[in-house]
């Protein structure tokens, strides 16, 4: 079942709310309501509580597993980013995040349910009494099945289906013309750069600095090209949380689940910078082979669908791979993980230090890592193995022969 209430953006970003806004009570401390509204959340908890298997809470949800079924209730909290202070705010949020997950994972996300008051004062789910708090009843599902779960079991064939299942999805979201472009990326490198100067102490002022200095130059370089991409048609309603931790695999076919309902800010973004989520997070885990595998077939799956930009804006891929690190940076940091923190930082400095200079040139490229032996996949994981190189590929989009090149984004990065 899905293991966040939210996202990875708890405690993250601090830019305010697309919810519909309510006022700053006084009695807020540190981001959770006391009052009535947590009393309604103990006995909701409470009550839950005494049915389910287990209980998974974040700091923004809760989670209960009950046969087999998910019940999901929001917290009343509000970190400024999202505002689920009000049962009205709860209920909106869980409606669009009903709405916006049912395109990709129709058979997980069943229905907004009410939870109301019983006759002899206890809960009742859709009874006829008053609304005690809404929840949003979702089909169990196998945890182990969860991408994030088993990386290294990521084979051939589940690559392919994974890239092109993204790039469908993209195909046919929503356009945000409101999103994307300089403005949506510079969001989240604002947001980025102020809480990495905050953890400076802890990871390293001089080189927080750095990757602050280079992200900045990053961005005013491809402005143009970003802002450009808006036009084109790629700023589209996204997932936007999409790394191994929300994909699951059932029946060998890739299903996109808990997306970002809290803030448009954060979901209308650029198609291929909500890629460079799943393709840091599979770089990261040192499955590269995996991640330039699932940019081949993306590429070529969303050729079907999207002109020339496709190609020419993978030049701004190494950018979105570093912010995607940047996020996971203080995201873990935050967590207690210093380690981990300080892996994501000189990640996303390597994905910035050997980015191309120059446009992306409209010929495709696959990067393609020596594959180990089916029975050594998880430990050439492990070991963090991997030798790259380019070839062609066979994509019938492309418009000219295809040939080798040193432009990949993926391969530039290498992890040594």
């Amino acid at each position: 079942m899905c293991k966040r209430g939210a996202s990875d953006f708890v405690g993250s970003f601090r830019y305010g709310t697309s919810a519909p806004q309510t006022a700053t009570r006084g009695n807020e401390v540190f981001g959770v309501i006391k009052d009535a509204e947590v009393m309604r959340e103990q006995e909701v908890a409470g009550w839950f509580g005494e049915r389910a298997d287990q209980t998974i809470e974040t700091s923004c949800a809760r989670v209960f597993l009950v046969g087999e079924a998910a019940w999901k209730i929001k917290r009343p909290v509000n970190f400024g980013f999202l505002d689920y202070s009000t049962l009205e705010l709860r209920r909106w949020a869980l409606e669009r995040e009903l709405s916006f997950n049912r395109a990709a994972a129709p058979d997980i996300y069943r229905a907004v349910r009410r939870l109301t008051r019983a006759p002899d004062g206890g809960i009742e789910i859709d009874g006829p009494g008053e609304t005690v708090e809404f929840v949003l009843e979702m089909r169990r599902f196998d945890e182990q099945g969860v991408l994030a779960a088993q990386p290294w079991a990521i084979d051939d064939a589940l690559e392919d289906s994974l890239g092109r299942t993204v790039a469908r999805f993209h195909a046919v979201a929503p356009p945000r013309p409101q999103g994307g472009g300089v403005n949506a990326l510079s969001y989240t490198i604002r947001s980025n750069a102020n809480l990495l100067r905050g953890l400076a102490p802890r990871l390293g002022a001089q080189t927080v600095e750095r990757l602050i200095a280079e992200t900045d130059r990053a961005l005013d370089a491809l402005g143009p090209l970003l802002d450009r991409r808006v036009t084109d048609g790629f700023a589209r309603h996204c997932h936007g949380d999409l790394h191994l931790g929300n994909i699951l695999v059932e029946d060998a076919v890739p299903i996109l689940f808990d997306c970002i309902e809290f803030n448009d800010t954060l979901s209308d973004i650029d198609i291929q910078y909500d890629l460079a989520f799943l393709l840091m997070d599979l770089d990261f885990r040192r499955r590269r082979d995996a991640a330039g595998r699932v940019l081949n077939a993306y590429l070529d799956e969303a050729a079907r669908n999207f002109g020339e930009g496709l190609w020419t804006g993978l030049a701004a891929l190494p950018l979105m791979l570093s912010v995607r690190a940047g996020v996971r940076t203080h995201v873990q940091a935050y967590s207690g993980d210093d380690e981990a923190a300080r892996a994501y930082l000189a990640t996303a400095i390597e994905h910035l230090a050997r980015a191309p200079s120059v446009w992306w040139r409209p010929a495709a490229c696959r990067a393609r890592e020596s594959r180990p032996s089916p029975g050594s996949a998880r430990r050439a994981w492990e070991a963090r193995r991997g030798r790259w190189f380019c070839a062609p590929t066979r994509s019938a989009s492309a418009s000219s022969a295809s040939r080798p090149c040193n432009a990949c984004p993926l391969r530039l990065t290498r992890r040594r």
